[in-house]
């Protein structure tokens, strides 16, 4: 889920016609800029079959880096589910106690290390760099809800590489 898709190539399509040459570069960069995700085709010499790309992972919400890119989105969508599927089991069948708010806390501090070291690929890394758990208690006006905060670390993509180049 935390994999960028900028520039991944898409198999199984013969055109992208809607977007390079029907948009010049100008064109295509204000669109981008308004959060639409291009697919685009890459230019080639005559004859050779160009192959289709995504131009780069964007959401409509382009507020900041956290709501642009797909990755960053996805990957949120995913720890989120897996820490809700995992404390399900508490659910209606824990009484809420002191003990229990420090088996809660364990058990979310084992799920999000595991997150941080065994889902990591090598061109993604860890699909979470780092966490912390901010707060950790029963709801003063419900109290049969608990209710956690936790900080997360997640890894961003690489989207552009500024080289400088010093001639001395």
């Amino acid at each position: 889920p935390h994999q960028p898709l900028t520039n991944v190539i898409l198999d199984g399509f013969t055109a992208a016609d809607r977007s390079t040459p029907y948009f010049n570069m100008d064109q295509l960069n204000t669109i981008a800029g308004g959060g639409t995700w291009i697919i685009d085709q890459a230019i080639v010499g005559a004859g050779a079959p160009a192959q289709i790309y995504n131009r780069h992972q964007l959401t409509t919400d382009y507020t900041d880096d956290n709501m642009a890119e797909i990755s960053i989105t996805t990957n949120l969508d995913s720890i989120s589910k897996i820490v809700r599927e995992d404390l399900k089991a508490f659910i209606g069948q824990y009484n809420n106690h002191p003990y229990f708010m420090q088996l809660l806390k364990t058990r979310l501090v084992d799920r999000l290390t595991f997150l941080q070291g065994n889902t990591i690929t090598l061109k993604a890394g860890p699909q979470l760099l780092g966490f912390n758990i901010v707060s950790l208690a029963a709801d003063p006006l419900i109290r049969t809800r608990i209710l956690a905060t936790i900080d997360l670390t997640l890894p961003y993509p690489v989207n552009v590489i500024q080289i400088k180049l010093n001639v001395i």
